[in-house]
């Protein structure tokens, strides 16, 4: 057991990647950090060496997949601890110490257990959380109206360079300075106008070129066709997806009035609800983070609880294994819903499907696109942990190896 007064824990479990992730976290921590670091594994499980100062062997169930065992392990950290006598902060394998502050999280006093706030609400976690479809109908939504949106790009391009080859464009230049000065033109208009609404006449004149009215498009003097009409580009859209913009907000919404390319829904209330009678309100709820936590001998009980439930619903066909729709239950269960979060600094989310994710050296960290910056102890790298194709991650270890952000100013 591990016994000193304040120690990191990871958990690891199978593949080279995230043990090569975990490998990388603790040489962040290591530089960083005067504390103590601990991993619990299962060493039979695992592909390559773990390079952690001091490593904690559970044997899981066999019948666990190396992600259903590391959720296990991770949700019963009290089992194999020594909770009379430590301080304990678990950190997910992608989470990077960067600066020499980190060790100020076991100064947090957040009441029984603590955690950071998660960067999105239940209702948007919800469908990551349940076997419902709702993320893959939102993936199916987004995928269409982006073929939507190349299609008429496409299309587009093809209007403009087939209006070029005909000389349309000095017709459409035509058109425009002419309705600049109706009284000027007063007489080819007049004519244009008469000639399109009167039914015997298929075409109506002007300025040497002529309408066609059952073509809806533009000849000139020879009777090519030299511009016609193009759908505008919401109207396209629209047509094609269903789909509805909202100017105010932005986005393309479908007939619940909801964002079509953000997964949302609130099936894992009703499901928390059904399952255990406890009823989450607001569905927009702030829930809690799990890629960090401080937690002690208070913690116990509320951990217990935490593994038990998760456990069981890896045998329950709606939920999908994950550990934070059970620790949302579990904060409600023990009616911590509105206790306040550990500080942000302490698990500041770099999450690369939102835009305006970026990193100076001379002034932090940025989710606004440099609006405001942050130097957080603690990184929690989303979705590209480790890609170093992405720029983000290249000036994280750029500063890393150049000492630049392991200390504050």
């Amino acid at each position: 057991m591990v016994n000193q007064q304040n120690t990191f824990v990871f958990v690891v479990c199978g593949d080279e990647k995230y043990i090569g992730a975990l490998n990388l976290a603790i040489t962040f921590l290591q530089a960083v950090s005067k504390s103590n670091i601990a991993v619990i594994t299962d060493l039979r499980r695992n592909r390559a060496q773990i390079m952690g100062p001091q490593i904690i062997d559970v044997s899981t169930p066999p019948e666990l997949t190396h992600h259903q065992a590391s959720v296990f392990l991770k949700t019963s950290l009290h089992r194999y601890l020594d909770m009379e006598k430590g301080r304990y902060c678990y950190l997910d394998t992608d989470v990077l110490a960067l600066t020499n502050r980190v060790d100020e999280v076991f100064w947090q006093q957040p009441g029984i257990i603590g955690f950071c706030a998660d960067n999105m609400t239940l209702d948007l976690f919800s469908p990551y959380a349940m076997n419902c479809g709702c993320l893959e109908q939102a993936r199916a939504d987004e995928q269409r109206l982006n073929e939507a949106q190349e299609y008429y790009k496409d299309f587009l391009q093809e209007w403009k360079t087939f209006v070029k080859q005909r000389n349309g464009d000095v017709l459409d230049d035509l058109i425009r300075e002419t309705a600049k000065n109706p009284v000027k033109n007063i007489y080819s208009l007049s004519r244009f106008y008469v000639q399109k609404a009167l039914p015997f006449y298929k075409t109506a004149a002007f300025k040497g070129y002529s309408y066609n009215k059952h073509l809806q498009a533009w000849l000139d003097s020879e009777g090519k066709v030299v511009l016609f009409p193009i759908p505008e580009y919401y109207d396209y859209i629209a047509e094609n997806t269903g789909f509805v913009f909202d100017k105010a907000h932005g986005y393309w919404y479908d007939g619940l009035n909801q964002d079509v390319c953000i997964p949302q829904c609130n099936h894992l209330h009703q499901q928390i609800k059904s399952d255990y009678s406890l009823s989450i309100d607001p569905e927009t709820w702030q829930h809690w983070n799990g890629g960090v936590f401080l937690f002690d001998k208070q913690s116990v009980e509320f951990l217990e609880y935490w593994h038990l439930q998760t456990m069981a619903i890896f045998n329950k066909p709606a939920w999908k294994t994950r550990d934070q729709g059970t620790l949302a239950l579990t904060v409600w269960k023990f009616g911590l819903q509105h206790q306040d979060c550990l500080n942000p600094r302490f698990n500041y989310i770099a999450d690369s499907y939102k835009p305006g994710l970026g990193y100076d050296p001379e002034k932090g960290f940025t989710r606004d696109g440099g609006n405001t910056y942050q130097r957080p102890e603690l990184v929690h790298v989303y979705h590209r942990f480790g890609d170093t194709s992405w720029d983000f991650w290249q000036q994280i270890m750029a500063s890393f190896k150049l000492k630049e952000i392991v200390s504050h100013e």
